[in-house]
């Protein structure tokens, strides 16, 4: 079990890493915090494949809730939203 978790979250982890770099190019490299996004991809990475209780509907009331008070991070929260579907992916790759 402990194999499969890690693996998951590795995966996690490389697939919002691609994602903040395509919504950082999406943007404008000039105005992305790349280096504050991918900080914190481990972290949320964990957070979102292993510990906090989510589901495909963002609407269901027994979800947890994340909040991220490090705002120069948002790249990896909006890119981790976006992997578990929550938004949609923009970027290079998905236009």
């Amino acid at each position: 079990m402990e194999k499969l978790t890690n693996n998951k979250i590795k995966k996690f982890s490389n697939n919002v890493r691609k994602n903040i770099l395509d919504m950082a190019v999406a943007a404008g490299a000039s105005s992305a915090h790349l280096g504050g996004a991918l900080s914190i991809v481990e972290i949320i990475s964990v957070l979102f494949c292993h510990v906090m209780k989510l589901n495909s509907n963002p609407q269901w009331p027994e979800r947890d809730r994340f909040i991220l008070s490090k705002g120069h991070a948002s790249l990896a929260y909006y890119a981790a939203l976006s992997e578990i579907g929550y938004i949609l992916k923009i970027g290079r790759a998905h236009v």
